[in-house]
């Protein structure tokens, strides 16, 4: 199934409404929101080559904010040794 453009549309203004939702005001809720626009973001433009990545982040953030994308995220603790050496 190929997506449209109408489909990358819908997606990024349910995430702007989510984001404008104040019950999801918090610092929680709202790097969870950005993590997921991100990661969406990414799968987009990585299925679809012509993808306008700023576009989407800018009608996913209500032309606001600016979410930044990494390429590599930053290692977790899942991604830390299991031994250290002091």
């Amino acid at each position: 199934m190929t997506m449209t453009r109408r489909d990358y549309e819908m997606l990024a203004a349910v995430i702007a409404q989510e984001r404008a939702n104040p019950a999801n005001d918090h610092t929680l809720e709202r790097c969870a929101i950005d993590s997921v626009t991100a990661a969406i973001a990414r799968a987009l433009a990585a299925d679809n080559p012509r993808f306008n990545t700023r576009r989407f982040l800018a009608a996913a953030t209500a032309g606001g904010e600016t979410l930044l994308l990494a390429e590599d995220p930053p290692p977790g603790p899942l991604d830390a040794p299991d031994e250290v050496d002091l």
